[in-house]
């Protein structure tokens, strides 16, 4: 009897070293594939997310705080630095103030005397002169800069829980309880996209403290000054209201023209007087670029030197690169007031300014745009 020979098994051996590191490379090309598609597409959702915010911000204020009140919203004052200054009375030593001319024409029936206004319960004198009893007190005023003037005249800001201004026309800032004004807030502020000056700063303590000489940054709210002939910058505290920051965590730059008068009616900007500095914010001082002319800075114009929305508002995002402080590009806004369009001058691709973004135009705010 014939025996049919069973096959005979090939045995099989691991893989060989140059098999596992082709592999080894393929996954790696691979992740490496994904992980520059996701961070792009971060980055794309981060972008898009700015124009939703830029758009949105144009439409609370053209389409609800115009209309509601036949100006645009404040964006300084005479206070500090140019910042707005908040307090719950307005007596007559005040009649001058710029704040008070504004709210006045907002709320002609505010009680000067106590509109409502509350920081933390307590009632807001306007200086040390004051002769105001009501108590619990605290020394104002607040102030405010053209970001936190922003979030104020918008929402209401934290004083009355971003909810909006009060119905009761002889006190409109009485803290949230009673009836909202309609149509307020005019802008949904994004909890995760407020941060106070004091959170920004203490997050960003190490970075700052060994660049561009500025030194012995602690968690308080602070401003940028450069005073006349002084080399160095220093530190001002002024309020610590919450910013409103972009998705790059970079307070939004505000402007807004007073809509007295015609042409390019910004507070700040160029003109035959001496420029009103825009130094409160991470924008101001020297370290800032956008801040950086001898002049100080100015709105935008376009190449026939008109200044865009001149009877409008004007918000930029810093970009990507709004709060990075490495040495050569401190915060990454541009220089404002020198952006010509269609040309070379001004912003460039490569200059900090080159990857802002702004409510009046549709693409970056780089050169050739």
């Amino acid at each position: 009897m014939l025996r049919t020979p069973s096959p005979q098994r090939i045995l099989r051996g691991g893989y060989t070293l140059i098999e596992l590191l082709v592999v080894i490379a393929i996954i790696g090309v691979l992740a490496g594939l994904i992980m520059a598609a996701v961070q792009k597409s971060r980055e794309s959702g981060k972008r898009l997310q700015v124009r939703n915010d830029l758009g949105q911000l144009e439409g609370a204020i053209t389409g609800g705080f115009f209309p509601k009140f036949a100006r645009n919203p404040p964006d300084s004052g005479g206070g500090t630095l140019s910042t707005f200054r908040l307090c719950s009375e307005y007596p007559a030593a005040t009649d001058t103030w710029p704040e008070l001319q504004a709210l006045m024409a907002m709320f002609p029936r505010m009680n000067r005397q106590d509109n409502g206004l509350r920081l933390n319960g307590q009632f807001v004198k306007y200086g040390a002169a004051s002769t105001s009893t009501v108590a619990p007190n605290v020394v104002g005023p607040i102030e405010l800069d053209p970001n936190q003037c922003m979030v104020f005249f918008l929402s209401g800001g934290s004083y009355m829980e971003y909810l909006g201004f009060s119905t009761n026309p002889a006190q409109p800032f009485t803290p949230a309880g009673g009836q909202r004004l309609a149509g307020m807030p005019f802008f949904d502020f994004k909890k995760n996209q407020l941060v106070k000056p004091s959170d920004w700063f203490k997050a960003r303590a190490s970075q700052l403290s060994t660049t561009n000489g500025v030194a012995n940054l602690d968690t308080q709210p602070r401003r940028w000054e450069t005073a006349a002939g002084v080399t160095a910058d220093t530190l001002l505290t002024v309020s610590d209201e919450p910013w409103f920051v972009d998705t790059w965590e970079t307070p939004y730059l505000f402007f807004a023209a007073s809509g007295q008068g015609s042409g390019g009616d910004y507070r700040f900007k160029m003109g035959a007087t001496a420029p009103i500095q825009l130094l409160v914010g991470p924008w101001g001082g020297k370290i800032s670029q956008f801040n950086n002319a001898a002049a100080g800075p100015t709105t935008f114009r376009d190449s026939a030197n008109k200044y865009t929305n001149h009877k409008g508002i004007q918000v930029v995002s810093g970009g990507p690169n709004g709060s990075d402080v490495r040495a050569g590009r401190p915060w990454g806004f541009g220089p404002g007031g020198q952006v010509t369009f269609g040309s070379t001058t001004g912003y460039a691709d490569t200059a900090a300014g080159g990857d802002d973004f702004a409510n009046f135009r549709g693409t970056k705010l780089g050169a050739g745009d």
